[in-house]
């Protein structure tokens, strides 16, 4: 038995209900198996965020957007991809969006991500790699497109959900539901534990 601990609520946005924690898939389940495992041994998860795509979205999904920094303590935003599936993917023509649909990053050709690989593309003022022309702001969104124009994954957030210094990420990585984690793990898997 639980007890002196605040209730946790995950929005399941594809079937538009709230489950309250003991209820829903057993991914769901997994998810704040995680959450309750960290926030016992006082590690990094601070909160749950929901995200805007629903579980079956992330389960059929070959690439997800895995972690977002949108107030870095030191350079640019940026927004890390993965892929959960088991081949490479060629992501020549897909497309990440914010909130505003005239911002628009298209991957360029020769662009893949391999099977377990995070990718990195970094926000207005990066200066290496893969760079959009455009910012994340405190209160915004990330949106990933295939190149048929599909909306493969997005995360969305209001002011105070990520302070500076911390990330938006996934539990597990490609996966989860979207936390907000204490240490950013650029490039690298998340501090889930």
């Amino acid at each position: 038995m639980r007890t002196g601990r605040a209730r946790v609520v995950i929005a399941m946005a594809v079937l538009g209900v709230t489950c309250q924690v003991g209820c829903g898939s057993k991914d769901d389940r997994q998810d704040l198996d995680v959450l309750d495992a960290a926030t016992e041994a006082g590690d990094t998860l601070l909160d749950v965020v929901p995200a805007d795509t629903g579980r079956e979205a992330i389960d059929n999904a070959r690439v997800a957007i895995n972690e977002v920094v949108n107030k870095a303590d030191s350079g640019p935003d940026w927004i890390e991809l993965t892929n959960p599936g088991d081949a490479s993917v060629d992501l020549a023509g897909w497309i990440l969006k914010d909130s505003d649909d005239t911002h628009v990053f298209r991957f360029p050709a020769n662009t893949a991500i391999d099977p377990g690989a995070f990718l990195i593309v970094q926000g207005q003022g990066g200066t290496s790699g893969l760079v959009t022309t455009f910012g994340l702001g405190k209160a915004d969104s990330v949106r990933l497109f295939d190149p048929t124009g599909t909306l493969v994954d997005t995360i969305s957030w209001v002011d105070g959900d990520a302070p500076q210094g911390t990330s938006l990420g996934r539990c597990p990585d490609g996966r989860g539901s979207f936390f907000r984690l204490a240490t950013p793990t650029q490039g690298t898997a998340n501090a889930c534990r």
